[in-house]
């Protein structure tokens, strides 16, 4: 899921219903998680935070529905 927050700015994350426990056994919660990462796009790209590594391929899904990230990528 790809939300549009505001021209050029989306939020990338995922939803993890499943998660019981944030940081160790620091926080709980009984209602899952969220992941916020959020794509910006103008002159340049730029990702802002991450998820979680199992989630991982869930984040580049919801990058690839708004770029191509192979032809974004320049090192």
């Amino acid at each position: 899921m790809v939300v549009e927050l505001k021209s050029g700015v989306y939020w990338v994350g995922y939803v993890d219903w499943n998660i019981k426990q944030f940081h160790g056994h620091e926080y709980s919660t009984h209602r899952g998680s969220t992941y916020n990462a959020y794509l910006i796009v103008d002159e340049k790209i730029a990702l802002v935070d991450t998820v979680w590594g199992p989630h991982s391929q869930a984040l580049i899904d919801h990058i690839n529905e708004i770029i191509d990230i192979k032809r974004s990528i320049t090192l």
